[in-house]
């Protein structure tokens, strides 16, 4: 049977949320970001793991839509867990 990990991430970030006056904040720089993934145990210390991201620009809400373009991308990734110096 493999062992599979499902995930599920939602992140807001905006560096610039608390300006001093006379300056505005950026709406550029709020970021909404949702991440869905598996992570495949394929061998002890072997992972694989797939991942789709997309980004929202300009936007402090969880489902929402900014006035920026928004930003999706998939990415793939090996790991290997060793131990490389015995002691």
């Amino acid at each position: 049977c493999p062992v599979i990990y499902p995930f599920v991430q939602y992140e807001y970030y905006n560096p610039q949320q608390r300006v001093e006056q006379p300056r505005t904040p950026d709406k550029r720089l709020e970021v909404s970001k949702w991440s869905a993934g598996l992570n495949w145990f394929a061998l002890p210390g072997l992972v694989v793991k797939a991942d789709y991201t997309t980004r929202q620009i300009g936007t402090s809400r969880v489902f929402g839509r900014g006035e920026y373009n928004s930003e999706n991308e998939f990415s793939i990734g090996i790991a290997y867990i060793g131990w490389f110096i015995s002691r």
